[in-house]
């Protein structure tokens, strides 16, 4: 499997203000052996939202422009891939975000 369970449930406050439980899943790297993954994935009772954790030394500007070479659209391929697998396996994918923590953004990837 590609991730543990937290076996603790977590509450978050969605776009719509209300309160959401869930499971948190963390990557297990026992079981990853090279394949690629999601860094956090968050099962909620709709569905499951994938999140990947990103650096970029060039901050918010880089990571917005379109035509760079840090653009947040660039993961959308890997993102794709996760979605591909986790629809195999019958799981709903809610949401795709990329998390930068040193820039203070969070970005969701759309895809059709």
């Amino acid at each position: 499997m590609w991730y543990e369970r937290n076996r603790r449930k977590r509450g978050r406050v969605m776009g719509t203000g209300t309160l959401v439980h869930g499971n948190i899943w963390w990557v297990s790297w026992n079981d990853f052996m090279g394949l690629p993954h999601p860094d956090f994935c968050w099962e909620t009772e709709n569905g499951t939202v994938l999140v990947d954790f990103k650096t970029c030394p060039k901050g918010k500007t880089a990571i917005l422009d379109s035509n760079g070479k840090f653009y947040a659209g660039h993961y959308q391929p890997q993102f794709e891939c996760y979605a591909h697998a986790l629809k195999a396996a019958e799981i709903i994918v809610l949401a795709q975000l990329l998390y930068y923590p040193v820039s203070g953004l969070l970005i969701e990837l759309h895809y059709e």
